[in-house]
């Protein structure tokens, strides 16, 4: 009895969880042992078999039971049958079921003394189940009458549990009991809502899916979590996305945690669905669900992981962080390498370094600690390269080394990508073994990867950058000759780079080679590539090679010496503009005039004047022509700087090429004495001034006489430092009529400078000789004559130039104080005359070691006792 007792318990419970194969098995066995089985035991055997759809089967246990114990008393095992013809197979004649059901209904109603809803609704699910619909518009009459209000909800779950039941298509019936269940303001309730969507979702009526969606109401639910869980679970399984969405949208709205089926099954379908736009917000539905455990197991872990591929494919990567971050709280791992990968591939792409820097090192700590249980090491080789790679992007060079180096001691084959960003960090920490070996073992890394050809030009491109940033052109050159190997094309700057390592080697036989190699291959060169050739035949002087270089590229040298501009290195400026040969051949290489002129003015803008004038010089040399202007702004140049010997060459080679105008000295003096006659004094100074034109002392002589003469001071002046300019060297006339100027004009400081100027290039004696030619003149019955103040006004000169620091010699003082010569003077003049004798002799005799020029400090005297005084 205790064992019939268990049997019974045992199948009370496969009827809660649905066992039914169990429930038919425990039923068998309780046949085979006892003679007379509980009311019950066929109650629960005959829901088993409706449920398996085995109706017949079930009909002949209900027949069984009759015969043995008569018509059952209790209302349990006619809804158990009534359920069992709800199922019945399409093969069952539809006369036949309704014919069962009416039967069963008959003796329900005459041996059953008190009936309830639950009977009423499962004989009408029997009926909707066969299309009976005016059998069950009679019933429903019936149950109005004789049922309380409160068992419409009953009945009507009922009714569309039993359309969905049935084995064809009552959808349309199923969504009209909806309305009348509303209308007669009965809201849906769990049954009705499951069986409806059960109908739905079977024959794919998706628009009526949406109706049930937006008529359920979860407050009419008993349990709200679990309809609305099984309505998207259903969703889910028949991949329907657009749908589920909106029902976890109103789930959210509800604020309602659904009960979903199947979950893992569900994320792993959309890990896998990769050619389709990822459905991240339904997995990060079911991943927060699944997280939200009290405890979590390992498929647990796996149905997170596969929702954060999702997430970090639909480029959510909060969501991805968010996931990983409670997944963390609920267990210690080892995590998926999958979920490595998301979480530091999301915080890069976020800006979060420092967190996939951490999430990183974990992943490198679990791989230390469980390396030998992993069986297949291509999926952790292909993620760990994914994620070294991602590091590289973001330049973090010592994860990068960090994961390249784990991967080599685990025996883990980085792809290409991955060995392309160990080379580079290798580069950039300056380990140069390291990037060596990898280099040696290029071929055998980049064959286990199918790769764009232009990622690999690229990486050793910029490798080849590195080193050119570093002068490094031993690695300069061992990289790109490993890209020549390979028919790698480098870029520009690559190319640049080992033109410049080929010409610092002085290999220009590899230079002619790179030039050969990029006009082969037909397509457009950078201009850069083609300046870094011309400066390594710029530097050898290799004349033909730059033309050579300027034709096979067509080259423009004025864009050429454009782009020299540029870079701002005049060596190469100034080779360039002597490498155009004569003006007469018309290389290619020769530039236009205009670009002549500007090459000079650059020059001299970037202070290289004695590299300008040697470019001048070349030019004048090969009958080229230089803009006056220029020539005159150069010449200033050479005079501010001290540059005497240089500008006096490059002032004779220009000379020599205007040389008849030497022949017309004379032709040149007339028109001088001409202008100063009619007293065009400017004329006389633009015509000095013309710096193409040479003038020799004597004929700017005679235009400073002139101007002096006519009173225009200032001319003179110009004159004068026009001449100094071009490097012609005064004579003693040239001087004093200078200091005629300054004295005219009371400009002791111009004067002084004129003195200065005397005294350091040892002039004195010119200007001596000129002051005792002038008053030997002054003295003459001839000239005192014409002018008795001539005498006067040569001793006032003298006085100005000892004003301006000239030493005035003893015996020209001597020659103005004697007779009859002292005559001529006024007494002022021979008292200053007399005063400056006077100190001139202190001087002597004290004799002053100071030099004139010396502003400051007292003289130096000599030790009196040396000259016999106490």
């Amino acid at each position: 009895m205790a064992l019939l007792s268990l049997s019974v318990g045992i199948m009370h419970d496969c009827v809660v969880t649905g066992e039914m194969d169990i429930l038919l098995d425990v039923f068998a066995q309780m046949r085979t042992r006892h003679e007379k089985l509980p009311n019950v035991a066929y109650s629960f055997a005959i829901r088993g078999m409706g449920r398996k759809g085995d109706t017949n089967g079930a009909l002949d246990l209900m027949k069984e039971f009759v015969h043995t114990f008569g018509p059952p008393v209790d209302a349990t095992t006619y809804i158990a049958v009534f359920n069992a013809l709800a199922r019945s197979p399409a093969d069952m004649d539809v006369s036949t079921t309704r014919l069962a059901i009416m039967h069963y209904w008959d003796m329900m109603v005459r041996h059953v003394p008190d009936l309830h809803a639950p009977a009423f609704a499962s004989a009408a699910g029997a009926f909707a189940s066969i299309g009976a619909i005016d059998s069950l518009e009679r019933l429903l009459e019936h149950t109005r009458e004789n049922l309380p209000d409160d068992s419409n909800a009953l009945m009507y779950s009922g009714i569309i549990s039993g359309f969905a039941k049935a084995a064809v298509d009552y959808s349309e019936h199923i969504r009209d009991f909806l309305q009348r269940m509303i209308h007669a303001g009965t809201p849906p309730n769990d049954a009705s809502i499951r069986a409806a969507s059960d109908a739905f979702v079977k024959y794919e009526h998706w628009d009526y899916m949406e109706e049930l969606l937006g008529i359920m109401n979860p407050t009419a639910f008993n349990r709200p979590q679990g309809v609305v869980g099984d309505f998207l679970s259903k969703l889910l399984e028949a991949n329907h996305w657009p749908l589920a969405r909106k029902t976890i949208n109103s789930a959210l709205a509800w604020d309602i945690q659904p009960h979903i089926r199947g979950k893992p099954q569900v994320l792993q379908k959309l890990a896998d669905n990769s050619h389709e736009s990822p459905e991240w917000k339904i997995a990060y539905s079911l991943a927060m669900e699944t997280v939200s455990f009290t405890n979590i197991n390992d498929e647990h872990v796996f149905a997170v992981c596969n929702a954060m591929k999702v997430l970090y494919r639909a480029e959510r990567h909060a969501l991805v962080a968010r996931l990983w971050y409670a997944l963390r709280a609920k267990t210690q791992g080892p995590f998926p390498i999958d979920a490595y990968k998301c979480i530091v591939l999301s915080s890069l792409a976020s800006g979060f370094g420092k967190a996939a820097t951490v999430a990183a090192s974990e992943m490198v700590e679990m791989l230390h600690k469980y390396h030998q249980d992993i069986v297949d090491t291509s999926d952790v080789s292909d993620v760990v390269s994914v994620i070294l790679s991602a590091f590289s992007q973001h330049n973090d060079v010592g994860m990068v080394v960090t994961l390249f180096e784990t991967m080599e001691m685990y025996s883990f084959t980085p792809n290409g990508f991955a060995y392309l960003g160990a080379l580079r960090a290798y580069a950039q920490l300056g380990r140069e073994d390291q990037v060596r070996r990898l280099l040696a073992s290029f071929e055998d890394y980049m064959s286990t990867t199918h790769m764009n050809p232009d990622e690999m030009s690229s990486t050793l491109s910029s490798l080849i950058s590195m080193y050119a940033t570093k002068r490094n052109d031993t690695m300069v050159l061992t990289v790109y000759e490993l890209m020549d190997t390979f028919q790698l094309a480098p870029n520009s700057y690559a190319v640049n780079a080992a033109i410049r390592a080929y010409s610092r080697a002085h290999r220009q036989d590899k230079v002619q080679q790179i030039a050969s190699t990029l006009l082969a291959a037909g397509s457009d060169v950078h201009e850069s590539v083609v300046m870094s050739i011309l400066s390594t035949y710029l530097l050898t002087h290799d004349t033909p090679a730059i033309e050579r270089t300027m034709t096979q590229f067509s080259c423009s040298p004025d864009n050429i010496l454009q782009s020299y501009f540029s870079l701002n290195k005049v060596v190469p400026v100034a080779t360039l503009m002597k490498s155009q040969g004569n003006y007469l051949e018309r290389r290619v290489c020769q530039l236009s005039p205009s670009m002549q002129t500007n090459g000079l003015k650059w020059l001299m803008s970037r202070g290289a004047t004695t590299l300008a004038a040697d470019v001048v010089m070349y030019m004048l040399q090969n009958d080229y022509q230089i803009h006056p202007t220029v020539f005159e702004q150069l010449l200033d140049s050479l005079s501010l700087g001290c540059e005497f010997e240089a500008g006096s060459k490059l002032l004779e080679a220009f000379n020599s090429k205007r040389s008849f105008l030497n022949k017309s000295t004379g032709v040149v003096d007339s028109i001088i004495t001409m202008m100063g006659n009619t007293k065009q004094y400017d004329g006389i100074l633009d015509m000095l001034m013309e710096s193409t034109q040479p003038f020799d002392v004597q004929q700017y002589g005679l235009g400073m006489f002139l101007c002096m003469d006519g009173g225009a001071y200032v001319h003179v002046l110009k004159i004068f430092e026009k001449m100094r300019q071009r490097f012609i060297e005064p004579n003693g006339q040239v001087f004093c009529l200078a200091m005629d100027a300054c004295q005219a004009l009371q400009d002791s400081r111009v004067g002084s400078l004129i003195v200065q100027d005397i005294a350091r290039h040892k002039f004195e004696k010119k200007v001596v000789k000129e002051l005792r030619a002038r008053l030997e003149f002054a003295i003459q019955p001839e000239a005192l004559a014409m002018d008795p103040a001539l005498v006067e006004r040569v001793a006032k000169l003298t006085l100005f130039l000892e004003s301006c620091g000239f030493e005035m010699p003893h015996s020209l003082g001597s020659k103005f104080m004697a007779k009859p010569t002292c005559d001529h003077l006024t007494l002022q003049t021979r008292t200053r005359l007399h005063a400056s004798m006077r100190a001139s002799a202190r001087n002597r005799e004290w004799g002053h070691t100071r030099p004139w020029w010396k502003a400051d400090g007292p003289p130096s005297r000599p030790d009196p006792k040396k000259n016999g005084r106490s």
